[in-house]
């Protein structure tokens, strides 16, 4: 009489859609991550009642409460800022419809802020955003 022998099957694990899993997560959280803003230059916004939430692309400025002032996050004089936005490529969107941020500390002086406005009215800017934070 012939007795048959079972093999012993080995237990294998599939790694496979393990690591499909691993690389969709890394891939979620890549994405995910490119969509969060990062602020350029720490200033502390003034707060307005009617503050709407907009994202607005283009064109920033920023006046910090030392009197600094910033192009797209690149320190500049002031005096520097009209030269620099007369050569500014706004590609195929006219400048008066070119969208321009200002961001201003609280504490920045007024006269800086009216100073940011007079050079961008001076090159044709027209599309002027002041960032504030709600109540």
């Amino acid at each position: 009489m012939k007795i048959a022998r079972r093999g012993i099957r080995l237990l294998r694990i599939d790694l496979v859609p393990l690591i499909d899993i691993v690389f969709q997560l890394i891939l979620f959280f890549l994405v995910s991550a490119a969509f969060v803003p990062q602020p350029g230059i720490a200033v502390e916004l003034p707060a307005a009642q009617t503050a709407d939430s907009a994202a607005v692309p283009g064109l920033t400025l920023t006046a910090d409460a030392d009197g600094g002032v910033y192009l797209n996050g690149e320190a500049l004089p002031l005096e520097a800022l009209a030269e620099r936005l007369a050569a500014y490529d706004t590609g195929s969107i006219e400048r008066s419809a070119y969208p321009v941020r200002i961001e201003a500390d609280r504490a920045a002086a007024s006269g800086t802020v009216v100073s940011l406005l007079d050079a961008l009215r001076a090159n044709g800017f027209a599309a002027v955003y002041l960032l504030t934070i709600e109540e």
